[in-house]
């Protein structure tokens, strides 16, 4: 595909990447962004020279940008470890441990001079037992293609269906009752990433976007993407509106339409979001291209206005819907919204699909009603069996379904999916959405 579609796992040995992009108002926004790319190119040159007092201050300043990434943290951990500081070692793995998230770190050589002092033992066990399995999910759905590479679904309750896209093949199916996929749309679709019913209307709406994995793939293609409107009674295509030809490389991820037919689209590859008012015919811009960093999943905050958007390399980011201004939700320091990939309303709430960190896991959010602040939150499941890559998800009859194991992982640009890959089925699988235990604050 032009351009990643997300960021690498955190929580990995931390993989120095070009450009990345942050939060404030527009020039504000630029200039922080030039700022983290210089960060992360320093990083990287002191890495290749074995500058590890560059490293840990170009890896600081990473750290002071964005300071729910937990992979500065971590790579600041494993240099005081080395460096046999055990108190500092200690205080940034246990910022990791009280955000939930795992890793196994009992056999990191980067760890071996501080590996038998007590705190650390402790806090390794911490970050190991923090990936246990959480919740239960319960299939909905298992599609006999195991080819068929998942990624935005939607229910049509009038029809008793669901709707799936498929990245490869360029369609979308229907599955009704009788469990047998039937092909609903062909026309106009690249890959197929998020896909919504529009409230009231007969209508669903879907983005399209020109990666390489999809079948009969051109290069020319690359960095075109679309929005698409089907009839939901017969598959007919509607509406098809490309993306600006502005010289960006376009990737649309996922979208959010509103009780009045406005449209929102997330476009990773350019990093802004768009608008379809209406009735129009023509997108215009919500954000300025590279104002966020891999946007990815879309909700209204509760008082409806702003769009709460999950910004995949920064975490949750709240955008005004007249303004356009961006600024970060402040979350506490128990919780990271760094890699979230689907974002659902729900009761005011939001559920947070979030498959860049690990363990990969399902979120329940409270926030305020302007979508300001987290206040608290709970993990509804993690480390669940299904999980490959969870995607994109739709409340059903008090229920999350989502896309479980979507093989991105698996991808190989033009050459599609790894033919040694040991894929399975796609599955839907569905969360129950108890009432909340109050969450963490």
């Amino acid at each position: 595909m032009p351009l990643p579609r997300r960021l690498p796992r955190l929580l990995l040995p931390l993989l120095l990447l070009g450009a990345g992009l942050l939060p404030g108002p527009v020039l504000a926004q630029r200039t922080t962004i030039e700022a983290y790319a210089e960060q992360v190119r320093a990083a990287e040159q002191a890495r290749r020279l074995r500058d590890r007092i560059g490293l840990a201050r170009a890896l600081e300043a990473m750290r002071a940008m964005r300071p729910q990434d937990p992979r500065p943290r971590r790579a600041l951990a494993a240099l005081a470890a080395g460096d046999g500081e055990v108190e500092r070692t200690a205080t940034l793995l246990e910022s990791l441990a009280r955000q939930g998230l795992t890793e196994d770190l009992a056999l990191d050589p980067a760890f071996e001079r501080v590996r038998e002092q007590p705190r650390l033992r402790e806090l390794f066990d911490r970050l190991r037992d923090n990936g246990r399995p959480q919740g239960e999910g319960e299939p909905v759905l298992e599609l006999p293609r195991r080819d068929f590479f998942p990624e935005g679904l939607a229910w049509d309750g009038r029809r008793q269906r669901w709707l799936l896209g498929s990245v490869a093949q360029r369609e979308i199916v229907a599955v009704g009752p009788d469990a047998a996929p039937v092909v609903f749309a062909r026309e106009g679709l690249w890959s197929v990433q998020g896909l919504a019913i529009e409230p009231g209307r007969d209508r669903l709406w879907v983005v399209s976007s020109a990666y390489p994995e999809m079948r009969d793939h051109d290069p020319l293609l690359a960095g075109r993407a679309a929005l698409l409107a089907y009839a939901l009674e017969d598959g007919r295509l509607v509406a098809r509106i490309e993306a600006p030809a502005d010289g960006e490389l376009h990737a649309f991820n996922d979208l959010w339409v509103d009780a009045q037919g406005g449209v929102f689209i997330s476009d990773s590859g350019a990093g802004r979001l768009w608008r379809l008012d209406p009735g129009a015919r023509q997108l215009r811009a919500l954000t300025p291209p590279r104002s966020l960093d891999g946007p990815q999943g879309l909700a209204p905050s509760a008082d409806g206005s702003a769009l709460l958007v999950a910004d995949y390399g920064r975490g949750l980011q709240r955008v005004a819907l007249e303004s356009g201004q961006i600024e970060p939700v402040q979350v506490p320091d128990t919780l990271t919204t760094i890699g979230i990939d689907g974002l659902v309303a729900h009761r005011g709430d939001l559920l947070a699909i979030q498959n860049g960190v690990q363990p990969r896991r399902v979120l329940r959010l409270r926030l305020d009603a302007s979508g300001r602040q987290v206040t608290a939150h709970e993990v509804l499941a993690q480390a669940l069996r299904e999980f490959d890559e969870p995607t994109l998800g739709v409340v059903v009859d008090e229920r999350l379904v989502l896309v479980a194991n979507s093989p991105w992982r698996y991808a190989r640009g033009s050459a599609g999916l790894d033919p040694q890959a040991p894929l399975r089925p796609p599955l839907l699988l569905a969360l129950r959405l108890m009432p909340p235990r109050g969450g963490r604050p």
